[in-house]
């Protein structure tokens, strides 16, 4: 029995060293056996190793322990309790066999979900790189415009003051600001963006225009997706009028971009001015 469940064990840990690249890339993780073998997991998977070699192989032993010999071997030795015994481990065997089937169609389509599910904006080929708070931030982003102007591999610099989803430190961040609109208190996550980054970020303006250099007064105009504009009663209703926002004067509503989800998945699309 402790032969049958070692094979078992390096047949698992040689089976996961072959699925591992293959997870990797559906997931996007960069997962390795040496990091699977941690104290933790060894402690466990031992623990389990020993636990299920001591049942199987023990409850056997003892119970062939328990017989009379003689008695066997005449053929009159009847065991109900064997039979009963036979029932309940194949049961147990068939619902750890249900349980892992389930199991593994729930992860299949999991993984399908995160690949299959539209963003709402394109982040291949888009690198993001933090500036810390040692620098202004707008003369980084000017100088880096200024190195890169020219280079025929880049389509467009920008920045942004929250970073989308998590970063490599995996930790999240999030602005939100509230205001008074038609006597109602309302709320709205808040992001700080510069010029070209729906262009960067491939994503889609629906109504009115994008941020113009051309224009100084868009350094007090906002962006808005579709769950802002449904709360504030439909885009037709808001589009270039003011939100009280910040100063006396507010901020003006120039554009409708398409939902994007700059979130975790699991949260719900929350109303966002840009």
């Amino acid at each position: 029995t402790f032969l049958i469940a070692l094979t078992a064990l390096l047949l698992g840990i040689i089976g996961a060293n072959f699925m591992l690249p293959i997870y990797n890339a559906k997931v996007g993780y960069s997962l390795t056996l040496t990091s699977l073998l941690t104290v933790k997991n060894l402690s466990l998977v031992f623990s389990i190793f020993m636990l299920l070699s001591l049942l199987s192989g023990g409850y056997p032993a003892w119970m062939i322990a328990k017989i009379n010999t003689v008695s066997a071997l005449k053929g009159k030795f009847k065991s109900k309790q064997g039979m009963r015994t036979k029932r309940i481990l194949t049961v147990f065997q068939f619902s750890i066999t249900t349980l892992l089937i389930i199991t593994t169609m729930l992860m299949l389509k999991q993984l399908h979900y995160v690949n299959a599910i539209p963003l709402g904006f394109n982040k291949e080929s888009v690198v993001s790189i933090p500036i810390g708070g040692k620098i202004n931030p707008e003369l980084a982003l000017q100088r880096m415009r200024e190195a890169l102007a020219g280079q025929a591999d880049i389509s467009f610099v920008t920045g942004t003051d929250i970073n989308i989803g998590k970063g490599k430190d995996g930790m999240s961040r999030n602005s939100q600001v509230d205001f008074e609109f038609q006597g109602q208190t309302l709320s709205s996550d808040w992001l700080r963006v510069d010029y070209d980054y729906l262009q960067t970020m491939d994503i889609q303006l629906l109504a009115g225009r994008d941020f113009d250099r051309s224009r100084p007064a868009d350094t007090a105009a906002i962006l808005i997706n579709e769950v802002m504009a449904q709360q504030l009663g439909g885009i037709d209703q808001v589009l270039n009028s003011k939100l009280p926002l910040f100063t006396a004067d507010g901020f003006e509503i120039i554009g409708l971009v398409k939902n994007f989800h700059y979130k975790n998945l699991k949260e719900q699309l929350a109303p966002l001015s840009m």
